[in-house]
């Protein structure tokens, strides 16, 4: 029969290769988001986790590395469209009440 350190051994084999399966898994499902969806942004946590090196991994992670770096870049991209567009909208709401304040001073006179 096997002894006990070995049971350990396989067991500690297993949860290892368990392991790379599921590591590998995630970033296959990281990149194929990446591809399909490149305006999606992880939070930063799970990207730690997508880009962590790793030795078995290492091209997938560097691929994965080049899209978080567009994501990253179209995400920046996003924000500043949005801080745009809430100034652009804050302006033509300046505008709006200037023009009604002015229409009130011509109608008071």
């Amino acid at each position: 029969m096997c002894s006990h350190l070995s049971i350990h051994l396989l067991l500690q084999r297993m949860a290892h290769h368990i392991n790379e399966v599921v590591r590998i898994s995630l970033n296959f499902l990281h990149l194929l988001v990446t591809i399909f969806y490149p305006r999606f942004c992880l939070p930063q946590t799970l990207q730690n986790l997508f880009l962590s090196n790793h030795n078995s991994t290492h091209f997938m992670f560097n691929i994965c590395n080049l899209r978080h770096e567009r994501r990253a870049e179209i995400c920046k991209g996003i924000q500043q469209k949005e801080k745009e567009t809430k100034r652009e909208d804050s302006r033509e709401r300046e505008r709006r009440e200037r023009a009604k304040k002015r229409e009130a001073n011509l109608a008071l006179r």
